[in-house]
């Protein structure tokens, strides 16, 4: 996309819906001007630089509930200029270089006090976690511009906004981890995708890779450190979910094939020969025995 001047709080509204960005309530006065140069990397990935005059962004229930998706997190990065943001009861106030993350799933308040210049980086929240503990806890905390960590990210966000490359989000993410007190660690990150989603048939191994902005030959060394495989992983996972949903009383009136196609088989034969491969015996017979 080209750089976009806008003029007007309903123009800035208007390519915030262009951008795919959360919808936000804008306020600014007449003489308001904004120019922005955005970068989209897919999966609700973008990096964006900004000049903007003063106004206010208010997210509130209603442009929640309006937005395609609330997994996003939004991390700005004040180049110049100051502001506040609003989120969870807390207050970020914001000078050159400070930093701050917010969420798209809560309501939030965001103010440019004066004329400033961003850069921000929007992502899902599923490439920071669990790396940097509980999100909430980090939103609407001021990152000041002191921190090592937010300076180098500083200038990587500057480069990869030049480059727009999907491939190289993930170190971003994890250097901002690292701001935020954290250690990046991928391949846990990679195992809790793994374990919230093995009920979508649609989750394999090529799929994460994308999702996570690594190749499948990245995805395949992180998963070797800990001696296996991303799609023995996911299997397991969803042979353990199995077994555990056959023993269940409460799940006596569900057929074998509703139950595999509940943790992401597609087919009941396969589900069939990779249970009995795994507990030896068939999932029919491992119900009588433990249901």
């Amino acid at each position: 996309m080209p750089v976009q001047t806008i003029g007007s709080a309903d123009e800035l509204a208007d390519l915030t819906a262009l951008m795919e960005l959360p919808s936000a309530l804008v306020s600014a006065d007449a003489t308001f001007r904004s120019t922005v140069d955005h970068r989209s990397l897919g999966d609700g990935v973008t990096v964006a630089t900004a000049e903007t005059a003063t106004m206010r962004l208010r997210r509130g229930a209603r442009q929640i509930a309006a937005s395609a998706r609330d997994d996003l997190l939004m991390l700005c990065i004040h180049l110049d200029g100051s502001a506040r943001v609003r989120q969870h009861d807390r207050l970020a106030e914001l000078g050159p270089g400070d930093a701050v993350l917010f969420e798209s799933r809560r309501p939030s308040d965001v103010e440019y006090l004066r004329l400033s210049r961003t850069l921000s980086l929007q992502f899902p929240r599923s490439l920071l976690e669990p790396s940097a503990g509980r999100l909430d806890d980090r939103c609407a905390r001021t990152l000041p511009a002191t921190a090592p960590a937010l300076a180098l990210l500083t200038g990587y966000l500057r480069q990869l906004h030049a480059v727009a490359l999907p491939a190289a989000v993930q170190p971003a993410v994890d250097l901002l981890a690292l701001a935020l007190g954290g250690e990046p660690d991928r391949a846990a990150t990679l195992r809790a995708d793994l374990r919230k989603n093995l009920a979508d048939p649609t989750l394999t191994v090529a799929t994460l890779a994308r999702r996570h902005h690594l190749s499948p030959r990245r995805l395949h060394e992180l998963f070797a450190d800990g001696g296996g495989t991303p799609a023995a992983y996911l299997r397991a996972l969803r042979l353990r979910a199995a077994q555990r949903a056959l023993a269940d009383p409460g799940r006596r009136g569900d057929t074998v094939a509703r139950i595999a196609a509940s943790v992401g088989f597609r087919e009941v034969r396969s589900f069939e020969r990779a249970f009995t491969r795994e507990f030896g015996m068939s999932p029919g017979a491992y119900r009588r025995m433990h249901g």
